[in-house]
């Protein structure tokens, strides 16, 4: 198979620098250099099609930005009372799972001991 050759190329925020290998279903992988300084070994169809566009560096400035322009986000900032129910529950503790039964993150029935045990 024929290995198309994107060396110098620029995906987003990666410059593909070198052919590394081929992955066992025939995809070649590349050493890519980020903006940010990183390098990584990516797939180059994941290059190609658009589907990796950065190290990881892309989403975590694009979440940042996102919290700077959300005002409801801001204005909870530091404010510690939010994480908790007024009983003094962490809000997080109370949400129900997909696979979670119970309604109460850590806990689950142990069908051996017929009871429900907390973790």
């Amino acid at each position: 198979m024929q290995r198309i050759d994107i060396t110098n190329q620029r995906f987003g925020r990666l410059i593909a620098i070198r052919f590394v290998e081929r992955k066992s279903n025939g995809n070649a992988i590349w050493e890519c250099a980020c903006d940010c300084g990183k390098v990584k070994n990516i797939d180059s169809y994941a290059l190609r099609k658009g589907i990796t566009q950065s190290c990881g560096c892309l989403k975590i400035d694009s979440v940042k930005e996102r919290y700077k322009t959300n005002e409801k986000f801001q204005s909870n900032v530091g404010n510690a009372d939010n994480l908790r129910r007024s009983d003094g529950v962490y809000w997080a503790s109370v949400t129900k799972g997909k696979k979670n039964k119970s309604g109460v993150v850590g806990v689950s029935f142990d069908e051996s001991k017929n009871k429900w045990t907390a973790r």
